[in-house]
């Protein structure tokens, strides 16, 4: 054996990498069985997350169950509860807690085929003399799902005694903790309740009540109020109940809040555009340290103004990284407004670096538009120019179109030079033109470079495949109207294309050479005057910056929704020239649709034109 393999640390990371799902249980038992070596830290992986109780029952004595099969004749309908024949002895537990207790990490409970009998738990417990963590004392992670929702197969009234055993599996090590449950089912109410179960080194908690009623809100705020969370680094809960917010804004560790049906926070103020040039005097009086180690903000909700409502308890100067929000309902114009309007006056630019509102709407049916289109009717981005550190800006909003226009692409490239994603009505349903098309596109490829993810509606039917670098010349401009979408010859200037490429290329190795050879010539001339080296370094320097500005940002995903497009080779040979990082087939996205429209349809026909693309850049 290769003596590298004698090392435990590294047969522990060659194991670590095989997969461990449930299915896959078998075949990492028998690479612990293979050799003595691989043992160990085949079985460290194989016990790394507990899938559910039957891995423990069989490492107990065999004549201590009694196995009562149940469910229909399908194989997915099956399920067992397992009682006892005798009671559980410490002693029964040996073998479990010796060799395999103390390898478990994760605790992941749900969808379970198993479970068992309320005496069969309480025999576990009083094994373990009643030990927090005692069934998995070194585990960091425990989700525990006990509930009909998330149980496809055994029935509530089976379930619902087995929640309150979930202090069996957190350990003092626990950091994360994830449930499941049912405010308006006691046991359940009063198993969460009990604050006393929630390890003191909590870093994240993840509190899912399937009662989305005042009085499981009211139940989460009793929750909140009487636990101490001074390590609580991220909380992922369905709301905020009334009277917690003060107490979530002191939390000295809170980096990330996700709160999944936002609703209930009065909003205080209403925000117009006036209200960027002099900011308005109540936002000196919020505190300082309200939320001031938040990072990561992420909120889903009705109503853009449930959102305003929570970025109004921020100050000014927080530390939020990520802002995301996730709208149930298509919001309007006006109210999308005023939402860019809040946030500008409650983020900071010197620390926010990615911002992202989104329509989600399962069974989306698209708006009538009026017979008359307002073709520059949009949202003003204006807002948003001032978070210069910007990394992402996604705005999708179904219906409700931002409609991109020249000037928007030039404060984008002026206000935002580190943006890396760029996605603007690239889901949106319009039927206007878009009223950017190609070129700006180019101006966006050449004036961002660390660009590597763009989404947008622009007008593709110019394209010839034979466009330039923003700023230079082409020698085909003149003919560029007579060979609009001919199709005959595209393969002529694709070839003209490659010429024209080649020379550049040539041209280029040729300067490089030059340079080459006047370095070697001033390395030999020792008496040449100083400010005719500084002059040459400049000049070096500015050849550099060129260089660079020739080359586009390395895009490597591209949206482009229901862009109008005529010449799919075109198009192709495009998107080669000026975004050679752009893979074939599943880095070009077109617009979805739960039901095609009818094949005729205009968006339809660009949407096939759309993934003809990809043929020609193979």
């Amino acid at each position: 054996m290769n003596i590298c393999l004698q090392a435990p640390e590294i047969l522990q990371l060659i194991c670590d990498q095989l997969p461990c799902e449930y299915r896959d249980r078998k075949d990492v038992l028998a690479v612990a069985l293979s050799c003595r070596a691989l043992l160990e830290p085949a079985l460290n992986r194989l016990w790394y997350t507990l899938p559910s109780f039957k891995p423990i029952m069989t490492t107990l004595p065999a004549g201590l169950w009694n196995v009562e099969k149940k469910g229909g004749p399908n194989v997915f309908s099956k399920w067992m509860i397992v009682g006892l024949r005798r009671a559980i002895t410490p002693t029964d537990l040996d073998r479990y807690m010796g060799f395999y207790a103390h390898r478990i990490r994760e605790v992941r409970l749900w969808n379970l085929r198993m479970i068992w009998t309320p005496e069969a738990w309480h025999g576990l417990q009083m094994a373990t003399n009643w030990k927090h963590g005692a069934l998995s004392p070194s585990a960091l992670k425990v989700s525990w799902a006990l509930t009909k929702e998330t149980n496809f197969t055994l029935p509530a009234d089976m379930l619902d005694p087995s929640f309150p055993f979930f202090s069996l599996f957190l350990g003092p090590r626990t950091t994360s903790i994830s449930f499941d449950y049912n405010s308006e089912v006691p046991v359940h109410a009063t198993s969460i309740g009990s604050a006393k179960n929630i390890p003191s080194a909590l870093k994240e908690l993840r509190l899912n009540n399937i009662n989305r009623t005042a009085s499981g809100l009211l139940f989460l705020g009793n929750h909140i109020r009487s636990s101490s969370w001074d390590r609580l680094e991220t909380l992922k809960i369905p709301n905020i109940p009334p009277g917690t917010l003060a107490q979530l804004s002191t939390l000295p560790c809170l980096a990330t809040l996700e709160v999944w049906s936002l609703s209930g926070i009065p909003l205080l103020h209403r925000y117009f555009k006036r209200d960027l040039a002099a900011s308005p005097a109540h936002l000196s009086t919020i505190s300082s340290n309200a939320f001031r180690p938040l990072k990561v903000l992420r909120i889903r909700g009705v109503k853009t103004s449930d959102f305003e409502a929570l970025l109004q308890q921020l100050p000014p100067c927080n530390q939020i990284h990520t802002l995301k929000c996730t709208l149930d309902s298509i919001p309007s114009s006006r109210n999308m407004k005023a939402l860019l309007v809040s946030i500008r006056l409650h983020c900071n630019p010197a620390s926010l670096r990615k911002v992202g509102i989104h329509v989600f709407i399962a069974d989306v049916v698209p708006q009538e538009e009026g017979v008359k289109a307002q073709v520059n009717a949009g949202i003003d981005l204006g807002p948003l120019l001032d978070f210069a550190k910007l990394e992402t800006l996604s705005l999708n909003l179904s219906t409700t179109g931002v409609n991109l226009d020249p000037n928007d692409i030039d404060h984008i490239v002026e206000s935002f030079p580190s943006l890396v994603k760029l996605k603007i009505d690239a889901e949106t349903f319009d039927s206007r033109v878009p009223c950017i098309d190609h070129n700006h596109v180019l101006q966006l490829l050449y004036g961002l470079k660390d660009l590597r993810k763009l989404g947008l509606r622009f007008n593709a039917t110019n394209i010839t495949g034979r466009e330039e670098i923003p700023g230079g010349s082409s020698e085909d401009e003149e003919d560029e109207d007579d060979d609009r979408g001919d199709g005959e010859d595209d393969d002529e200037n694709e070839e003209g294309g490659d010429e024209e490429e080649e020379e550049e290329e040539g041209g280029e190795e040729k300067e490089e050479g030059e340079e080459g050879e006047e370095e070697e010539e001033e390395g030999d001339d020792d008496v040449e005057e100083e400010g005719e080296d500084q002059e040459e370094e400049d000049d070096e320097d500015e050849t550099e910056t060129e260089d660079k500005s020739k080359k586009p940002a390395p895009l490597k995903t591209f949206w482009v929704g229901d862009s109008p497009i005529y010449s799919p080779k075109a198009v192709a040979s495009f998107f080669k020239k000026h975004c050679p990082k752009l893979s074939v087939g599943s880095s070009l996205h077109t617009i979805y649709f739960d039901d095609d429209p009818p094949e005729t349809m205009p968006v339809m026909v660009y949407k096939r034109r759309w993934e003809a693309v990809s043929s020609y850049m193979d």
